[in-house]
């Protein structure tokens, strides 16, 4: 099977054509611009070049698809990972799925309960608990918590409620400090184990 870049336009005219030297001299004339052209068709495949793409092209297509988690990602990958990924978020959001997908292209370990499962919690409440444990704090910046909450309040449905637990070892107990302002949720709870 042939390449799109190996055709050439003259062995592709029916023989009667190429017998006339204008034809034959126009088709060797154009098939340099032929090669250009072929070059930047392939420039136009976007999804499957997605780990070749640079950081501006990955921000256009952060922009047209709508990637709400996008900037929230560490690295390029995870850029990568928001966008091929952001189409099924969109269908999905609202959901479990989506809160628990945004936990985990932010690598927290989530574990997501709804208020039907827990005493005291009122309906279209839930509590994400997010493990922090494991060399968490060395793997992430500083300001995971609020991504974290971010992530998970575009990822949830408009009228539901949330409390965001982390629990953390003993030994953080001394040294950790938690700021924040609160939006949508209930609490904020640094619990331990």
């Amino acid at each position: 099977m042939k390449k799109l870049n190996d055709i050439e336009l003259k062995n592709i005219i029916p023989a009667n054509l190429l017998r006339d030297e204008n034809i034959l001299n126009c088709a060797e004339s154009i098939q340099p611009e032929l090669k250009n052209l072929f070059e930047a068709i392939s420039q136009a495949r976007i999804f499957s070049r997605i780990d070749e793409l640079n950081k501006n092209l990955l921000d256009l297509l952060a922009w047209q698809f709508h990637v709400d988690n996008y900037y929230l990602a560490f690295d390029d990958e995870g850029r990568r990972t928001e966008i091929l990924d952001g189409i099924k978020w969109h269908m999905k959001k609202g959901t479990e799925y989506a809160i628990l997908k945004s936990c985990e292209n932010l690598k927290a370990a989530a574990e997501f309960t709804n208020w039907y499962n827990l005493s005291d919690y009122v309906p279209y409440s839930f509590r994400i608990d997010i493990d922090v444990r494991n060399n968490f704090f060395q793997n992430h910046p500083t300001d995971i918590y609020s991504r974290l909450f971010y992530a998970i309040k575009e990822a949830k449905a408009a009228r539901s409620w949330f409390d965001l637990h982390f629990v953390i070892p003993d030994y953080y107990n001394q040294n950790l400090f938690h700021a924040g302002r609160v939006i949508q949720s209930r609490n904020y709870i640094l619990k331990n184990y």
